[in-house]
């Protein structure tokens, strides 16, 4: 398998809300761009809700280089902010969906979303089953790391040892 086999699988994913659990380096910000891409048909409004504000310019960048000429109306906001944007929205991106908390989620009851991407690599059962109660129909789609290493999507991981002494002049435990 490859990216873009991947990539091909989650395009053909059914249903409007879509949680995306992908290891590490996948390139889950491509994939949501391109979900967001296949269902474009004129100028959605689009909410990207990420943890910390500096991420919002790594999706600005990532949007210029996936989707240079995107006909998209993009607003950022931080999950601490997201209740502040209730309304209609078109597609809403959730980066790092695991901060998506209980206040966030029920703030959800004011949002008007046509589309939703969760992205995260670590959503835990009870947060997964959480999201399935908000989101209506979720679809799934998961790729854990270790997945991603036997079907050759990432490298296996080199691992560095680093031989060290302890120093027990100055013990910091008693």
């Amino acid at each position: 398998m490859t990216r873009e086999d991947m990539l091909k699988e989650i395009l053909s994913l059914k249903g409007s809300n879509w949680l995306l659990e992908l290891a590490t380096g996948t390139g889950k910000s491509k994939m949501a761009i391109e979900k967001v891409r296949s269902k474009v048909t004129n100028n959605f409004n689009t909410l990207v809700v990420v943890p910390r504000n500096v991420h919002k310019q790594n999706w600005d960048a990532e949007f210029k280089k996936w989707w240079p000429k995107h006909p998209l109306s993009i607003t950022y906001t931080t999950y601490v902010s997201f209740p502040k944007y209730k309304g209609k929205w078109d597609f809403v991106i959730f980066d790092e969906c695991h901060h998506l908390s209980e206040r966030c989620r029920e703030a959800l009851c004011d949002f008007d979303i046509s589309h939703s991407v969760l992205l995260s690599a670590t959503v835990s059962k009870n947060l997964k089953d959480e999201l399935k109660e908000v989101f209506d129909n979720l679809v799934s789609y998961k790729k854990d790391l270790r997945d991603v290493i036997e079907e050759e999507i990432l490298p296996d991981p080199k691992v560095y040892l680093w031989p060290l002494e302890l120093n027990t002049k100055f013990p910091t435990e008693s």
